[in-house]
């Protein structure tokens, strides 16, 4: 009896883990397709999106996919030609099919495919970034300036909502405070001295830049 459930568990550990290694190979064919079309898809409009933080999760995936696609028909091909040219006496040939399917079942087992590393990067060390080094290419009237405007009197931080009023609503909201809020971050995005300036320049830029004449709204 002992002897049959000990069977039995084993048995089961041999089920779970086939069922495992077949979602773990389903969750790695998803990933590689989805991350190669990812890559592509947005890499090959434009070549310098490859230095993305996005575009550098996907590119080890994607490498270790079609690395595992490569060797893996490289070793079968190689393997089954090499039968057929045994079997037809021409020996070269079949000398050259067996030595792509060594080479392909080499780089398989030294590159394991299935195993996807990264590197690990502290964002808090700022040891490791260098000044004026922004990601991508800036745009806007001012290229990469980013505005930051903060009010602590736009909102009523002993709000309860017991009235069922939102935190946006005009009883917790001074609309003043934010409207000076957004007047002070267009002035400084567009550096004048007043909001009607700052939506002139905004709005000719981006009339400028696309083809339709330096006029504003």
């Amino acid at each position: 009896m002992k002897f049959l459930l000990l069977i039995q568990k084993l048995r089961q550990k041999a089920e779970n883990s086939t069922q495992r290694r077949a979602k773990a190979r389903f969750l790695f064919f998803v990933a590689g397709i989805a991350s190669t079309l990812w890559f592509l898809i947005r890499v090959i409009p434009k070549p310098s999106r490859a230095v993305y933080p996005c575009m550098r999760v996907a590119a080890p995936i994607m490498s270790g996919f079609i690395i595992y696609l490569v060797t893996l028909t490289g070793s079968v091909m190689g393997l089954r030609k090499a039968r057929e040219k045994f079997a037809k006496a021409r020996y070269l040939p079949a000398f050259g099919f067996f030595l792509l399917a060594l080479v392909s079942i080499l780089a398989f087992g030294l590159k394991n495919s299935r195993v996807l590393e990264a590197n690990t990067h502290n964002l808090f060390d700022i040891s490791t970034e260098t000044a004026d080094a922004p990601i991508g290419v800036p745009q806007g009237y001012y290229p990469g300036r980013v505005v930051w405007v903060m009010d602590k009197d736009a909102t009523n931080e002993n709000c309860t909502n017991t009235s069922g009023d939102f935190w946006f609503e005009d009883k917790n909201t001074d609309q003043a405070v934010v409207s000076k809020m957004l007047s002070d971050g267009i002035r400084k995005m567009a550096d004048t001295t007043s909001s009607a300036k700052a939506w002139d320049c905004l709005f000719k830029y981006f009339n400028l830049h696309h083809n339709k004449g330096a006029v504003g709204y």
